[in-house]
């Protein structure tokens, strides 16, 4: 289920019928009100798995969704369900988590190194591995 608007009002009900959700991770503000939700706070809670997107399909996407995150965090996220959001429950909710989604033996090693706590800002990248392949930096390239 792709969560968007105000779907956080259903998680107990979604959470009910045993569905993952998937949403951009972002703080929202509530309708009509100048209050603020974590949707994907309140589906956790709730108990229903969530598996975060990029706001957009883009590079600039891609690069957001760990600051993204660390918002979601920032905002009453438990860290754990952060951390499954971007890497297990996508593989879930795709049927690959039998491959990858977990660091376990045989599965395909998709890696991310990253110098410091993956929901601070100064945290960078230092290396990535796809299918046990550096992919980042290139060989001779510094991060």
């Amino acid at each position: 289920f792709r969560a968007s608007g105000d779907a956080w009002r259903t998680a107990p009900r979604i959470a009910g019928a045993g569905a993952a959700v998937i949403l951009e991770p972002q703080v929202q503000t509530v309708p009509g009100t100048l209050d603020r939700v974590n949707p994907a706070a309140v589906f956790e809670a709730a108990g229903c798995p969530v598996a975060f997107v990029p706001r957009e399909e883009s590079r600039r996407g891609l690069d957001s969704l760990l600051a993204d995150a660390a918002l979601l965090v920032r905002s009453g996220l438990p860290r754990k369900a952060a951390v499954r959001g971007l890497a297990l429950e996508g593989a879930k909710v795709l049927g690959l988590d039998g491959e990858t989604g977990t660091v376990a033996p045989g599965r395909s090693a998709d890696l991310l190194l990253l110098d410091g706590d993956p929901f601070e800002a100064t945290t960078r990248l230092r290396g990535a591995w796809s299918a046990g392949v550096r992919v980042f930096p290139a060989p001779g390239e510094r991060p």
